[in-house]
């Protein structure tokens, strides 16, 4: 499993997994996610800032493709991670990559420990204690399983690639020669 500051993905998964099987409401089980979500945010934004100073060669805040290939990174990373498209990888840009991967690995390790199916069944979820209106309004293509995208979309910590890329699209338009511009802040 991947640990960026620290932080270990299996731990929030696990916590997930834990969480699903008890008997705490659907509410408790959100505000704890969402609970969780925020105080790892400090760690993952200071990871970011970390992994840009270590690898900015020339003190622009941001890392550049020759920077991160340079830092034995994969190029083809580096072009996923570059949300804007201009040539360089910033902190926010690290961390929205952070959260979208994280998001999906949690969602892929719930189905994982819980079906042998490559997606959660309603049996499968009620046997962890998912109420069926719960997963009923997780299952938005209706086919009767949960997959690791629909499970993607209702991580309470989706909120912080939305608030990630409008940080991003910020800057971004802020940088950009038009006459208007976007501030945006965290």
């Amino acid at each position: 499993m991947t640990a960026i500051g620290g932080i270990n993905l299996g731990n929030l998964a696990t916590g997930l997994i834990k969480k699903l099987s008890s008997e705490s409401t659907d509410a408790d089980f959100s505000k704890e996610l969402s609970t969780a979500a925020q105080n790892d945010e400090t760690k993952i934004n200071n990871s970011s800032a970390d992994m840009v100073n270590s690898l900015d060669t020339t003190g622009s805040g941001t890392i550049s493709k020759s920077d991160w290939t340079a830092g034995g990174l994969s190029g083809d990373t580096f072009d996923t991670l570059d949300i804007d498209g201009d040539g360089s990888v910033s902190s926010n840009e690290l961390t929205y990559g952070y959260y979208q991967k994280r998001i999906h690995s949690e969602s892929e390790d719930i189905i994982s420990k819980f079906s042998t199916s490559g997606s959660l069944t309603a049996t499968d979820a009620t046997a962890i204690g998912m109420s069926s209106s719960t997963f009923n309004s997780l299952d938005t293509n209706s086919d009767g399983k949960l997959s690791a995208t629909e499970l993607d979309a209702a991580n309470p910590q989706k909120n912080m690639l939305t608030k990630y890329k409008a940080l991003i699209d910020g800057i971004s338009t802020s940088s950009s020669s038009t006459s208007s511009s976007t501030s945006v802040t965290a």
